[in-house]
């Protein structure tokens, strides 16, 4: 299976899919206000799918899972291209959840809590992360620090589900507002980890950028200003210039211009004179 999954890429696009099926199920249902419930069915089914296998595929792989745009076979711009499906299916699974939300409010005619759910749940990374940098500033133990961190997730899931599924019991009632609650918990984890992913895969290229920039940077400061001295290889090159012509008198020596050697050469010859 692990192989498969980081050499072939119909596992993601039948994730991509799955996703694609249960947003297209769920304009159906709300567009046509269809009194079946086969598409609302089919897009829970698609969504609960979709999840599974996503956090399937990431707790075999992990963050490998991105292989498929983010190689080193790949130059800058092929990842980019690449990455793009990843950001409309990221952005397509976030408008499912809320959309399925919405349809199943117009079809019940009674409201849903799921927004601080979601809320809490995406704040879990970034809040965990925020506290263990804390924590390794002010010198606490690895121990502390896993303490910290959490405590501070589990707050923060047990508060957004506890929040949710009161108020979807309250407006409901018990069985639909548990199921509802607990289906929507899990499919915001999907989500998140969707988000998580692609945020990865975007600082990979980001730093991708970075390096180039930097070696771009270091060239031109070469080129510029890296020959010591204040001066640079460009100055070097513009300030070089060819030996102009020189001039041999009657003994054989050089001189750079024909006045020093005519001078040279009427001293030459006196001195001859002067010795015959």
């Amino acid at each position: 299976m692990k192989e498969i999954l980081l050499t072939s890429t119909l596992p993601y696009w039948l994730v991509f899919l799955l996703v694609l099926g249960g947003f297209v199920a769920l304009l159906f249902q709300g567009r046509n206000g269809s009194k079946s419930n086969l598409p609302i069915l089919t897009a829970a089914g698609c969504m609960l799918a979709a999840t599974i296998l996503e956090v399937l595929i990431y707790a075999i792989v992990g963050n490998n899972c991105m292989w498929w745009c983010l190689s080193k076979e790949y130059g800058f711009w092929s990842k980019l291209f690449r990455i793009i499906p990843f950001a409309v299916f990221v952005v397509l699974q976030i408008g499912q959840i809320f959309m399925f939300k919405g349809v199943l409010e117009e079809m019940m005619g009674k409201s849903l809590s799921m927004k601080l759910l979601f809320i809490c749940f995406v704040l879990t990374f970034p809040v965990v992360f925020v506290l263990s940098v804390g924590a390794d500033i002010f010198g606490a133990s690895d121990e502390t620090k896993n303490s910290i961190g959490t405590t501070a997730f589990w707050i923060l899931v047990i508060a957004g589900l506890a929040w949710s599924l009161v108020r979807n019991i309250m407006s409901v009632g018990i069985k639909h507002g548990v199921v509802f609650t607990v289906f929507s918990a899990v499919c915001v984890v999907a989500v998140c980890l969707a988000v998580f992913v692609f945020l990865v895969a975007l600082i990979a290229l980001f730093f991708q950028v970075l390096i180039t920039v930097a070696a771009c940077g270091a060239i031109f400061f070469i080129l510029t200003n890296g020959m010591g001295k204040g001066s640079s290889m460009v100055d070097e090159f513009a300030n070089h210039k060819s030996p102009g012509p020189v001039f041999r008198d009657d003994d054989g020596h050089l001189h750079h211009n024909s006045a020093a050697r005519d001078s040279a050469n009427r001293k030459i010859a006196e001195r001859r004179n002067g010795e015959s």
